[in-house]
């Protein structure tokens, strides 16, 4: 920095980081299917949770001087940043049911299933350095996100229960 400029210095005296929440979420499916034999099966499901919320802010502060290696100048600068990020999850599947006895009341089975999985991840932060005792304020901003796809599988064994007779 040139004579007149201000340097930050980066020691910090104080440092209180994360003060983190949660907000809450919904997660559900829906699938389709359909008896391709008296005891074989196959269905499509989709299951997706609503975004997952992460916040978090913490506050730093560390002494201002006018020049690199030079006496602080008295002033304290303190430092406020704010995290927020969003997960959203989903699975997409196609799945092969096997009814190991004859369809009744209750019926045990065993399945596989193959497909996807995607997670979105959605991060913004924000920081804000003031000048204790008045200055200038300056901030910055910043955002990202990645989407990523995957293979999934599921092994499955239950105990199908039908409501009715014909359905299951």
């Amino acid at each position: 920095p040139g004579a007149g400029s201000e340097f930050w210095s980066a020691t910090p005296s104080q440092i209180n980081w994360f003060d983190a929440k949660s907000d809450p979420f919904f997660q559900g499916g829906v699938g389709f299917g359909k008896y391709i034999s008296p005891r074989f099966r196959m269905d499509v499901t989709i299951d997706a949770k609503t975004a997952d919320k992460y916040g978090g802010s913490g506050t730093f502060t560390y002494d201002q001087v006018t020049m690199p290696g030079a006496v602080p100048t008295g002033g304290t600068v303190t430092v406020i940043g704010i995290d927020r990020v969003d997960v959203i999850d989903g699975v997409g599947l196609i799945n092969a049911y096997l009814d190991l006895v004859p369809r009744g009341r209750f019926t045990p089975y065993i399945g596989l299933g193959a497909g996807f999985a995607v997670r979105s991840v959605d991060r913004t932060h924000d920081s804000i350095e003031q000048v204790d005792g008045g200055g200038t304020a300056r901030g910055w901003t910043g955002s990202n996100r990645d989407t990523k796809f995957a293979p999934a599988v599921s092994a499955t064994a239950g105990i199908a229960w039908a409501l009715s007779p014909g359905t299951i």
